[in-house]
Order: structure tokens, then sequence, then C-alpha cells
């Protein structure tokens, strides 16, 4: 169930990211960081200088 609920969150993340911000893709680190707050959790994203960490917040 948890699997399925976070392939879910996934789903939609990419979903919002294509037609609110006009993404085709997340880079690498931006999904993970996006679908943890979605379910619930804190982050800290420690990632370089352009890598699209303000996409995150």
């Amino acid at each position: 169930m948890a699997k399925q609920r976070q392939r879910s969150i996934r789903e939609q993340v990419r979903q919002i990211a294509k037609s609110k911000l006009g993404y085709e893709s997340l880079r690498e680190g931006q999904e993970d960081a996006i679908a943890s707050l979605l379910d619930g959790h804190d982050i800290l994203a420690v990632m370089p200088t352009g890598s699209g960490k303000s996409a995150i917040y």
C-alpha cells in the first residue's frame, strides 16, 4: 500500500511540474524531495547551485 501511495504521489508531482511549472521532467533529487514533502516528511535539500532547489520549495 505504501509503495502504491508513493507511486501515486510521484505521478502527481510529475503532472503538476508539467502543468504548473512547464517542466517536461524534474532534475535528480527534485522528485524525491517533493514526493517526501507531500507525504508529510521534513526534508533538507543539499544540492548544487542551479540544480532546482527553488522548484522544490
